[in-house]
């Protein structure tokens, strides 16, 4: 279960639409470090963030459950107050489970481009493209 592999209680959900193949085993080495330099940049303390899945792994039979059930099972199980997606596709997916207006207490869905869009950025620009997302208050 996914759940048991959490140490640290996070604060901020990231996931992006490949991320359920790269926990699968198909990681990517060039996301991979992209997602370690992103980190880095933003420099919040260890076992703030948690990367969590909001789609299967290809080719996966699901059974009874849908990927957004676990998910939000997911947000639900560590009170999560903010959800980074990394593209378009897995932010909408996000919104239709916590629309933005409304919510008490808000689910803030934040948005910054996919990974493969990141990858190929140099470092300041991977800084600007990421530093609203930077911002967040964690408190």
């Amino acid at each position: 279960m996914l759940y048991a592999r959490v140490r640290t209680i996070p604060r901020v959900i990231i996931t992006y639409a490949s991320l359920a193949d790269d926990m699968a085993g198909n990681a990517d080495p060039a996301r991979r470090r992209l997602l370690q330099s992103m980190l880095a940049y933003l420099a919040w303390p260890a076992g703030t963030t948690l990367f969590w899945p909001i789609g299967f792994p290809t080719g996966a039979t699901p059974g009874p459950l849908f990927a957004a059930d676990i998910f939000a099972a997911g947000v639900a199980h560590f009170n999560i107050r903010h959800i980074v997606c990394l593209g378009a596709h897995p932010a909408d997916r996000a919104r239709t489970l916590y629309p933005q207006e409304g919510q008490t207490p808000p689910v803030l869905v934040h948005t910054a481009p996919e990974p493969n869009e990141l990858v190929t950025l140099l470092p300041h620009e991977l800084h600007k493209a990421l530093e609203h997302i930077k911002s967040i208050k964690l408190a």
